[in-house]
Parts: C-alpha cells; structure tokens; sequence
C-alpha cells in the first residue's frame, strides 16, 4: 500500500474557498471512489494557511492511475487559480499475511 500525507499551502484568505471549490466539483467524492483507492480524506487544521489530505492507495498502479484521472486534473488547475503549492510525503506500507 502507498500512504500519502499531502499538505497544501495558501494564503490564508483563500483557504475554505479552495477547498469549498473541491468539495463542490466532487473531487473528493470522485477519488475517494476509485478503484484501489482505501482512503482519501481532506482535513483542515488549526493553521489557516494549510489544508491536509490523507490518501491510502492499494498499491502503485492504483496511485498512477489516479493520476491520470479527470477530477485530478481538475484539482490541479485549482491549486494553480488559488496559487496552492504542495508538499508530499509519500510512504510505502509492506502488506503481512
């Protein structure tokens, strides 16, 4: 499995609008709905300047092709109208039988 912890930085102004327009254009919805996907979830700290999201995926192939989805696409052209940088932290988690 891939776990990621993506925090997106902003000015502080725009944070709920940024995340309201993700929200509204069913971005979350649609990648936590993919296949391979185990776990897609925005939380919003105390910082105003951030946003966090927590992704689990299946495993590469799963995360690759979240990549070339639609609703992927959209969110980045969201970050780039609200002028949202990202920092990712991406672990690989071992399976044990």
């Amino acid at each position: 499995m891939i776990k990621l912890e993506v925090t997106y930085v902003m000015n502080p102004e725009v944070r709920d609008e940024f995340y309201n327009a993700i929200v509204e254009q069913g971005i979350d919805v649609a990648a936590a709905n993919e296949d391979g996907n185990y776990g897609y979830k925005f939380e919003i700290p105390a910082r105003s300047e951030l946003l966090l999201l927590h992704e689990l995926w299946k495993d590469e192939a799963a995360f690759t092709a979240h990549g070339q989805m639609p609703h992927f696409k959209a969110l980045a052209a969201l970050k780039e109208k609200y002028g949202v940088t990202t920092n990712i932290e991406k672990e690989i988690l071992l399976e044990t039988d």
